[in-house]
């Protein structure tokens, strides 16, 4: 069975700015929780590649300095997601293979 979402994000400058912004965490936050990190961290990259700005800056706990830009946050986005979704595959493919 293919999931297809839409991660499609809006034009909404005709809107009021809160309510535009309140729409769009809404709907990342839909496209967060129906993502399986089981099944796939590609997805969300797509999220991220949808929701977030070219100029994105994050914070870290182990660095003094922000971390820049879409293409550096993403870097630090896959060494984070990829050891999860393998971490969660083999957990949840061990409790498939338990339940046969």
């Amino acid at each position: 069975m293919t999931k297809e979402h839409s991660l499609v994000a809006g034009d909404y400058s005709d809107r009021d700015l809160y309510a535009s912004s309140r729409t769009q965490e809404r709907a990342l936050n839909s496209a967060i929780v129906r993502a399986e990190i089981s099944k796939s961290f590609e997805e969300y990259l797509e999220i991220f590649e949808a929701f977030y700005a070219d100029d994105i800056e994050v914070s870290s706990e182990t660095t003094e300095e922000p971390i820049r830009g879409k293409d550096r946050v993403r870097s630090l986005l896959v060494s984070f997601l990829a050891p999860l979704h393998d971490r969660a595959d083999k957990l949840l493919g061990g409790l498939s293979s338990e339940e046969s």
